[in-house]
């Protein structure tokens, strides 16, 4: 972070001091004492009990708090700055701190695909700016102040992914980034235990207008019916529609798969690209696109934009193809798995066998609420009709999966459902060869781990 003089807080969070000294430096900021070093700004905002040990050797360190549930004695040389509200300081604080920097900010959120967009965009503009950005997938909000944080004297942009687990979850992420750009790449099925319905998941994702203050760019994918649905009267910034639809503003044309890549062409305010980027779906065109557009806002060229995509490496774990035991090919895509991001792994599983025997190997799909047996049978059922060879569905929650695939026809002795991975390995290890391709997709909540390390050959 950027270092802070303590007296630069103290008018923002109303505070005062209590005990210690008037000015030190303050080079982290945290929530959770575990994390504590010398000049820590510790902001008590679970209003926990000071633990005396941490606190120890901690030197030029300062608490805000707004209840003392701890004699100041025990820590004599830890200054203490008390508030009236510590929910209030906190928020002062980040309004603060991201306010000491005037930077352009990619916010991304979408059902699937999200990673890799931020990812694209972090390889774009890697090399002419310093970026911050989210790691990997992880984008739960309790991450966003160490996010926030991540943003220095020599930060020239940043990107952030931004997940919806339930309504306010992205309104609050973009109170701490302050996006001037967002990308809503797809709303699908997901995150119903937190948003109830599909309608509150749709709305929780249209949190991104308010986010951006109703201005800014706004990246939208022109071909998704749910976002159609997005009320844009309010919003009063510009609007770039990336797709394959007459409508879109980036049109995406003449995609064609080849050996792991995917060539394509995508048309702007009259002229054409032909651009490549590597990956095995259409998905993947989208993503490219998508990130194409949010660099644009920023002032990029299309075309160098494009041309920087045709060297991007994919997340692991994100559509990952492998060599597999017994010579078989793994695609493995067991980051996280929705009803959305499992129907395209199904249809990007095809696409890659071909005329070769196809097996999936699935897990269940969190975080559904009451819709889950309804979703998971549909993917068994989707299965059964894209003439998956074997089917295998793996834990407890993924039985409806099984049942989806046998009440659309597919063969009783082709279907499966296991308690454990071992028996899922028992099953393919008699069944998989050179000719065989393997999608395993599961939730992040639901590992497949154990079954992978025995499956992908890099592993064994």
């Amino acid at each position: 972070m950027k270092p802070l003089p303590l007296k630069d807080l103290l008018v923002p969070v109303k505070g005062q001091i209590t005990q210690g000294l008037f000015n030190p430096m303050i080079k982290h900021v945290t929530t959770n004492q575990v994390n504590l070093k010398s000049n820590t700004l510790f902001i008590n905002r679970k209003r926990a009990e000071i633990n005396k040990e941490a606190w120890r050797n901690c030197r030029s360190c300062a608490i805000l708090t707004d209840q003392l549930h701890f004699p100041a004695s025990d820590i004599p040389h830890v200054t203490i700055v008390k508030v009236n509200d510590i929910e209030q300081a906190y928020w002062a604080f980040i309004d603060l701190y991201r306010g000491q920097f005037d930077l352009p900010v990619i916010g991304v959120t979408g059902t699937c695909g999200k990673s890799t967009i931020k990812e694209m965009v972090k390889q774009i503009l890697s090399k002419d700016y310093r970026i911050q950005g989210t790691y990997l997938s992880n984008n739960g909000i309790n991450l966003n102040l160490s996010y926030l944080l991540g943003i220095e004297e020599n930060t020239e942009a940043a990107v952030f992914e931004m997940g919806v687990a339930y309504p306010g979850n992205l309104k609050t992420s973009c109170r701490y980034f302050r996006p001037g750009i967002g990308v809503i790449a797809n709303i699908g099925i997901d995150h119903l235990h937190g948003c109830k319905t599909i309608e509150g998941y749709r709305s929780a994702k249209a949190e991104m207008l308010e986010g951006l203050g109703n201005k800014g760019t706004l990246v939208l994918n022109a071909d998704d019916e749910q976002i159609a649905l997005i009320d844009l009267s309010a919003y009063k910034g510009k609007v770039w529609k990336v797709g394959t639809r007459p409508s879109a503003d980036f049109q995406i044309s003449r995609i064609r798969a080849e050996q792991g890549t995917m060539n394509y062409t995508l048309t702007f305010a009259g002229k054409s690209y032909l651009f490549s980027v590597p990956g095995y779906s259409d998905h993947d065109v989208f993503n490219a696109a998508a990130a194409i557009a949010a660099v644009y806002a920023m002032g990029m060229e299309v075309k160098a934009a494009g041309e920087r995509l045709r060297t991007f490496r994919h997340l692991e774990r994100h559509l990952e193809v492998v060599e597999g035991m017994n010579g078989c090919k793994v695609i493995d895509d067991t980051w996280s798995s929705n009803p959305t991001s499992a129907e395209a792994a199904l249809k990007t599983a095809k696409r890659i066998a071909g005329e070769k025997k196809l097996v999936g190997i699935l897990g269940h799909m969190g975080q559904l609420g009451a819709y889950s047996t309804g979703f998971h049978r549909k993917i068994g059922e989707r299965a059964a009709e894209l003439g998956f060879d074997l089917l295998v569905a793996v834990g407890a929650e993924a039985k409806p999966i099984a049942q989806g695939a046998l009440a659309k026809g597919m063969d009783s002795d082709r279907v499966f459902w296991c308690r454990h991975q071992e028996e899922a390995h028992n099953i393919l290890e008699h069944f998989v060869d050179k000719e065989t391709i393997v999608l395993v997709k599961a939730s992040m909540e639901s590992s497949m781990k154990l079954l992978l390390r025995k499956i992908r050959k890099q592993d064994n």
